[in-house]
């Protein structure tokens, strides 16, 4: 007789149990899903971009003065007048992101947005373009009268703190 209580028992067990295994097996299928979705597009779901967006196209050069600058600092050209220096913005970059420029000079930002909705802004300068979208430009011009560091950033949501942000050395 204690065979069988034991084996009902037993059932009366698994039958309690197999609400709480089903609960634990979802669980991990929906956070193995979210890690695969995270690792696969290297942003959370909430903050990805549609595809058309995220492309990129093929890097081509800056305009130069000074072969020696890196990918990451940008290099001017003088059209006569002021010194161009192109920045392009993307999801949470800019590129370059440290501009240099000579104390005195008339500097006209020229800002390409690569994807998504971005501006470009330097408070301590009150420099601030339009919003722009995917694909848009924007243009600002000032004269680079102090010399010092400068940050840009993009002031839309929290692209800031996500690390659209860059350097302008006046030297």
């Amino acid at each position: 007789m204690d065979e069988v209580q034991e084996a009902s028992q037993e059932k009366q067990m698994m039958k309690k149990s197999n609400p709480i295994v089903i609960i634990i097996v979802l669980a991990v299928l929906v956070l193995a899903g979210g890690y695969y979705v995270m690792n696969r597009t290297g942003t959370p779901v909430e903050t990805q971009q549609t595809e058309s967006d995220q492309m990129v196209t093929e890097e081509t050069p800056q305009i130069t003065g000074d072969s020696s600058a890196t990918d990451d600092t940008q290099m001017t050209a003088s059209d006569g007048e002021a010194t161009v220096v192109e920045v392009e913005g993307g999801a949470f970059y800019f590129k370059p992101n440290e501009i240099r420029v000579k104390r005195g000079d008339t500097v006209r930002i020229v800002f390409t947005n690569a994807g998504g909705s971005h501006d470009f802004v330097i408070d301590e300068l009150g420099i601030k373009t339009k919003l722009t979208q995917s694909g848009e430009s924007a243009e600002v011009e000032f004269v680079a009268d102090t010399a010092g560091e400068y940050e840009f950033y993009c002031s839309v949501a929290d692209h800031r703190a996500k690390g659209m942000v860059g350097t302008l050395i006046v030297e």
